[in-house]
């Protein structure tokens, strides 16, 4: 196993993942911890702050760090719904119009295209009726006729940072950090 991981690395060296080491003791810091002062990141990573804050902007720049934010939680907030909505897409794939409904309604917060041609789209919603609201407006626009909604009774893990910190974490061990 660890010979694939080592692999891999290597090949994501090689196709221009190249992260100096520096880097990813930062981005796993911040990503643990987005608040943490760079005074006490350059103590921890044994370099200045302004080398901490250097590298910072540069992830920025690069597009590695897209931005800071909070975590909150939406049903503390008057979420009472999430659906995932399966929508088949036809031959002619994804629409400019459908794509622009779904980047700027703010009831979805995500979507994946397939390979098979379906999408997967995540909605929060306040209550059903706006639910419902959005498949019509989704069906009806743009003539798709066999939509799948599922609803989400428990959530069981959402933690997107997950994967990216095991990724981290085997670069660490993989050069010895």
């Amino acid at each position: 196993m660890l010979i694939s991981i080592r692999s891999l690395l290597i090949e994501c060296m090689k196709y221009g993942f190249e992260m100096k080491m520096i880097d990813i003791k930062i981005l796993s810091l911040l990503i643990k911890d987005s608040r943490k002062e760079f005074t006490k990141i350059s103590k921890l990573c044994k370099v200045s702050r302004q080398s901490v804050s250097n590298r910072v902007k540069t992830m920025k720049r690069d597009g590695i760090i897209r931005r800071f934010t909070v975590q909150v939680d939406p049903y503390k907030l008057g979420i009472k719904l999430k659906a995932i909505i399966q929508i088949p897409l036809k031959k002619r794939g994804l629409s400019e119009e459908l794509q622009n409904l779904l980047m700027n309604d703010s009831r979805i917060t995500w979507c994946y295209r397939s390979y098979e041609g379906l999408l997967f789209v995540e909605a929060m919603v306040i209550e059903q009726e706006e639910l419902n609201e959005l498949l019509r407006t989704i069906e009806t626009a743009f003539s798709i006729d066999k939509l799948k909604v599922f609803l989400v009774r428990k959530e069981i893990k959402n933690d997107p940072l997950h994967p990216i910190e095991r990724l981290l974490k085997l670069k660490e061990k993989f050069f010895k950090i």
